[in-house]
């Protein structure tokens, strides 16, 4: 009996416990189900930063296929299995696009609805890191087709974990080349991530099949210093390569920079636009099924809205457009659209005859829903961002010396220019040929002093002749700039005064002290001696000296008793000192003996 009660004691006990872990996991579920829910093209299951691991087994997907397919999670792992759809394009290429789902719950990645797609896309296989992709899953194109000829849209890049050799399993976001060295992309693809981690590979159509193309680590991440995640706004980042791409190629391989829309382009309302990217085409799909994700880049061409109509009803996004987004998509019956996958990639207009970016793909609600057109990062908001650090800084004006320089280690002193980090100065002689030329930073040359200007002494000792010196302005993202407008010098130096009187004898205890004026002098030092020891060193303007009359004349500083002095005069001016003059003789003698 004993045994027979510990027994159902034991399975009581285990019931028990199965029927809490049960219930646990149900309320853990359900309160992860919101996380897939933000209203952004990306698919959080948890703080970018953590790694805990997501186990959900058998998922399947929603109506819409002929075949299910069945997604297993194991720890921190999703394997997908892709079905192709059988569906055909209608006449007019348009997608079949399901009934519209429920989208009142916006949906990190433009979520799980599904669209029969216009064009069968190859079977893939894709492994999903959930640290990442499940984080970074961004929107991609539904509606759309696969671009032809291929490097048509030669701008278009692909974010990469770094180190991957499997760009299809390691293709997370996509962005825009717009210089050989920097790539655009949204925020919310690069803040999780350090440098390391990413590589952007250009010059390619077909993810697993793709040879030729070039591949860049990045040096440096720059998400905008007001990226806000919660609002989804100033969503846009500028990587840093630490080597440039090769533009040019043709085909697949084709590598090219797209230019920014100007600051002042306006709303593009009734502009159509093209959206590329390796997204996803599915929009009706259950998270957390990935499937779906084509090989080769798409695009797809999407009408760009008014933010009056995007944000006030009946439109999903109401209320939640800033003047730093803009939408796109067809507002009232959906079908065409970025989803899940895309993030960070481009949405260009025809500007004239060429292409120019306009917007970053951004977040939404859904996946080419009706009333729930997709929302782009608005790059006119941003060029002015984006050129402090792309754009060279503007030349500097040179300030001082000029003309004639009495010293032959004169001080070079320019206008500080925002943005610039590095200066270097350049010194010709008269025969052009390079005397010196050396590279500052802006601290070592004083430019954040506060002053506006920067300075340092000149690097060599020049000789006597005619010089010029330039400045160029430079920082660590774009390079050098400009050089200035260059400034004339001539090295000389300060002639030796010379005296009018000596004096001699004198019966004042203040006699005046005469000197012919120093060309270039700026002021003079009179100095005093009594025997050896000196006695007074006095300092003068030219003005102080009365020397614009032709000649100088001082009185003395200092009441002289009856004694035998020695006296002297030196030029100075702002860059260097003469001479001194020969001595004269001063005798003061009292009256008493003069009579």
């Amino acid at each position: 009996m004993k045994n027979v009660l510990y027994i159902y004691a034991v399975l009581t006990r285990n019931i028990l416990w199965l029927v809490q872990v049960s219930l646990i996991t149900i309320v853990l579920f359900s309160l992860a189900l919101p996380a897939y829910a933000a209203p952004i093209r990306q698919e959080p299951t948890s703080d970018p930063n953590e790694t805990s691991p997501v186990t959900i087994t058998e998922y399947p997907l929603s109506s819409g296929h002929e075949e299910s397919s069945l997604v297993t999670l194991a720890e921190g792992v999703v394997t997908v299995t892709e079905v192709p759809s059988t569906s055909t394009p209608t006449p007019d290429g348009s997608s079949e696009v399901l009934p519209a789902s429920d989208v009142s719950t916006p949906t990190w990645g433009r979520g799980p609805e599904v669209t029969v797609t216009t064009t069968p896309t190859p079977i893939a296989t894709r492994t999903e890191d959930v640290n990442m992709d499940l984080d970074l899953l961004g929107m991609e194109i539904v509606g759309g087709y696969e671009v032809s000829p291929q490097g048509k849209y030669y701008w278009q890049v692909a974010l990469v974990r770094g180190g991957e050799t499997d760009l299809f399993q390691a293709q997370f976001c996509g962005g825009s080349l717009i210089a050989r060295q920097w790539v655009l992309t949204a925020a919310h693809c690069v803040v999780p991530f350090s440098a390391s981690q990413i590589d952007i590979v250009a010059g390619i159509h077909n993810l697993a099949t793709g040879v030729g193309y070039q591949r860049r680590t990045v040096s440096q991440l720059i998400p905008h210093p007001s990226y806000n995640a919660s609002i989804h706004d100033n969503d846009i980042a500028l990587v840093r390569l630490s080597t440039p791409f090769i533009l040019g190629g043709s085909g697949a391989k084709k590598v090219g920079t797209i230019p920014l829309v100007s600051a002042t382009i306006g709303e593009l309302a009734a502009k159509s636009a093209i959206v590329t990217g390796w997204g996803k085409t599915l929009r009706k799909q259950p998270l957390p099924s990935h499937t779906d994700y084509p090989v080769a880049l798409r695009y797809v061409s999407v009408p760009i809205l008014s933010n009056t109509v995007c944000n006030n009803p009946p439109s999903v996004n109401a209320g939640h457009i800033t003047t730093n987004m803009l939408c796109a998509g067809n507002f009232t019956n959906g079908g065409v659209d970025s989803c899940q996958g895309d993030s960070g990639g481009p949405l260009a207009i025809l500007d004239g005859v060429n292409y120019k970016l306009a917007g970053i793909v951004g977040w939404g609600y859904g996946c080419a829903e009706a009333y729930a057109p997709g929302v782009y990062t608005r790059v006119s908001r941003y060029t002015n961002w984006v050129n402090a650090y792309l754009a060279p800084p503007p030349p500097t004006v040179l300030v001082a010396p000029s003309g004639t320089v009495t010293t032959t280690l004169p001080t070079f002193t320019w206008n500080a220019v925002p943005g610039s980090t590095l200066y270097t100065l350049l010194i010709k002689n008269a025969s052009n040929g390079v005397v010196s030329q050396k590279q500052y930073s802006n601290t070592s040359v004083h430019c954040l002093s506060g002053s506006g200007r920067c300075y340092i002494a000149s690097p060599v000792t020049l000789a006597k002749g005619i010089y010029k010196w330039y400045v160029r302005t430079q920082n660590s993202y774009s390079g050098a700039g400009s050089w200035s407008i260059p400034k004339d010098i001539t090295i000389t130096s300060l002639g030796k005064a010379t005296l009018v009187s000596t004096i001699g004898t004198t019966y004042t205890t203040k006699p005046v002290f005469k000197w012919n004026p120093v060309l270039y002098a700026t002021g003079y030092n009179l100095l005093i001696n009594k025997g050896t020891t000196r006695l007074t060193l006095q300092k003068y303007t030219v003005s102080q000296a009365g020397c614009a009359s032709g000649i100088c004349s001082v009185a003395s500083p200092v009441s002289l008793p009856v004694a035998n002095y020695s006296w002297f005069i030196q030029s100075y001016n702002s860059y260097s000192t003469g001479p001194w003059s020969n001595a004269a003789s001063l005798y003061v003698r009292s009256t008493s003996v003069n009579q």
